[in-house]
Formats: C-alpha cells, sequence, structure tokens
C-alpha cells in the first residue's frame, strides 16, 4: 500500500512538475507584421507651381505608414519632373526626368524622397538621354538635385561613366561626380 501511495506521488509530483514547466514557457509568438497607420495603393501625387504647372508627379505601387517611423515607404515609386514649365498654363506637360526605384521612403515634411535598390534616373524626349543608375539616391524637390553617396554609373550615347557619389542637379543639368571617376567612349 505503501507502494501505492508513493507511485501516486510521485506521478502528482511528475504532473504538477509538468504543468508548471508549461505554464512558465511563454508561448512561442508568430512574428507579427509591423502595424501600420494606413496604406495606400496605386498612387499618384501632382505638385504644381504658383502658377499651376505639373513640377511633380510621385507614383507608387503602394504607400503604407508603419505606426512606429516617420517615414512613408513607398513600393515601386516613380517621380517624373518637369524642369522646363510650359509657356501657357494650358500647354501640356512634358516630364524631362524619371526617376525610378524597387523602393522608397517620404520623409512625413515631404521635401525627402530616398530611393534604393535598382535605382534609375533617366531624361525623357532626347535623342540621347542620360541615364544615372545606383542603389541609392536622395532627391530633394524644392532644389530640384538628387545625390548618392553609393556607386553610380552613368551613359548616354557611346559615354560610359562610374564613380562613388554624385551630386546632380536636374534644372541646370549640372552633376558632380565625387570620387574614384572611370570612363570610356565607344568609337562606332
Amino acid at each position: 500500500m505503501k507502494r501505492a501511495w508513493l507511485l501516486a506521488g510521485l506521478l502528482l509530483l511528475t504532473g504538477a512538475s509538468f504543468w508548471m514547466k508549461q505554464r512558465m514557457q511563454a508561448p512561442a509568438q508568430p512574428h507579427a507584421a509591423p502595424a501600420f497607420e494606413y496604406q495606400i495603393h496605386g498612387l499618384k501625387l501632382l505638385s504644381t507651381n504658383a502658377r499651376g504647372q505639373a513640377e511633380l508627379e510621385l507614383q507608387a505601387e503602394a504607400l503604407v505608414k508603419v505606426t512606429d517611423k516617420p517615414l512613408l515607404q513607398l513600393t515601386a515609386p516613380v517621380i517624373h519632373l518637369n524642369d522646363q514649365p510650359a509657356e501657357t498654363p494650358s500647354a501640356q506637360t512634358l516630364w524631362h526626368w524619371s526617376i525610378q526605384a524597387s523602393k522608397g521612403w517620404l520623409h512625413s515634411d515631404t521635401q525627402i524622397v530616398d530611393m534604393e535598390q535598382q535605382v534609375r534616373v533617366e531624361q525623357i524626349h532626347r535623342d540621347h538621354p542620360l541615364k544615372i543608375q545606383s542603389e541609392h539616391l536622395r532627391y530633394l524637390p524644392e532644389q530640384k538635385t538628387a545625390s548618392s553617396k553609393s556607386a553610380i554609373r552613368m551613359e548616354q550615347g557611346s559615354m560610359q561613366l562610374t564613380a562613388v557619389g554624385m551630386t546632380a542637379n536636374l534644372q541646370t543639368q549640372i552633376i558632380e561626380l565625387k570620387q574614384a571617376v572611370q570612363g570610356s567612349i565607344h568609337v562606332p
């Protein structure tokens, strides 16, 4: 009989120990997606000057405002720029530059757009358009300048340049390459 009580007590202690161990371990939490305040699909924003002429158009597959961050996350952003406003307000807008990337961030004050992954800047409506590729680019709409601290590649016609770092004024079309500049011109 003592053995039965001893066995029952041992089973009871083992069960209580197992129950306590299970209760003390926190259940595994699945990786929760970051909370967001809002999400917009198929975004298209247009910025005009004082005369009502289009200066900038921002398109993105999606815009997400993540709760803990002051930035708006952009998926597949495309920026079209008009650096030469039309003479009359009724004239059709002709975009002169295009900036594209896989992802980007619009700062809450809308004065900075950071672009990342497969960034491409290209002149539009030119016989020999200038094309710039990089992995990171910062665009400042007010100054109409783009800058990058990463490696860049520029092409225009038969000219190819590579460098690390760049500052470009897209209105005046002045581009400054920072360091490790190398180039080639292919003569047909």
